[in-house]
């Protein structure tokens, strides 16, 4: 499943981008094309000009850093990314060995590749099974992955997945609209990250989402991956084509 590193990292990064749409599809030859799309509501695009101090008409997702960081990765190959708007970041990318990219970056503290810690795969001459899990173990373990202004706006905003604050959804909305204004805190308990996935063969069993044929559909609550209050847990079996 060679997108499965890119499709972690983007859900991951969507925790900053409140809106978000990943498509992953593997490719006969075992390449895969990933396609993404994620845009700051309106509100939360002020608030996060505001803390980094960003001109009105900038961009407030940097694409062009963010594509440097990737197309350095181990086992990454093209990547586009730009930014059509200054609360939007958008492109495509691939990936041709996963192996070395699940096995680059480390968790500083144990030694362990962060992915692996939340990807899990296997595959048979039968078909496969895919996992997907984060929870407060993993979680912060993740914003390792991404560039301190990352980890910077998460805790402005008073994340638990950054802060390590034991919080349930709820409170954690009210947090922030006690904070930054109810505004804000609607955009985050509203907003939402849909994942498209499509496997080698016909998908007979989703745990967490929807499928027809090959493709899978994920409908990711933003505000569930920035408090973690339970694990998220996705589990997919598809059989072989």
């Amino acid at each position: 499943m060679k997108w499965l590193p890119l499709l972690s990292t983007f859900i991951l990064f969507s925790l900053t981008a409140c809106s978000a749409k990943i498509d992953g599809n593997l490719l006969s030859d075992g390449k895969a094309e990933v396609s993404l799309s994620m845009t700051l509501e309106p509100q939360t695009a002020v608030l996060i000009a505001n803390l980094s101090q960003t001109s009105s008409d900038g961009p407030l997702i940097d694409a062009s850093g963010f594509a440097r960081a990737l197309q350095s990765a181990p086992g990454v190959g093209a990547v586009s990314l730009s930014n059509p708007k200054p609360r939007t970041l958008a492109g495509t990318l691939s990936i041709r060995s996963v192996t070395d990219f699940l096995n680059a970056r480390t968790n500083a503290a144990d030694g362990k590749a962060i992915f692996v810690q939340f990807i899990q795969y296997t595959s048979t001459n039968s078909g496969g099974h895919l996992r997907l899990t984060l929870d407060r173990t993993n979680g912060p373990a993740t914003l390792t992955l991404f560039s301190q202004d990352v980890t910077d706006y998460l805790s402005a905003l008073m994340a638990p997945i950054a802060t390590g604050e034991n919080l349930t959804q709820a409170k954690y909305v009210d947090l922030v609209g006690g904070m930054y204004g109810s505004a804000v805190a609607e955009e985050i308990k509203k907003a939402r990250i849909g994942v498209t996935l499509r496997f080698p063969g016909p998908v007979t069993s989703v745990v967490g989402g929807t499928y027809s044929g090959k493709s899978v559909n994920l409908d990711l609550p933003l505000v569930a991956l920035l408090v973690l209050d339970s694990p998220m847990v996705y589990d997919i079996w598809w059989k072989a084509p």
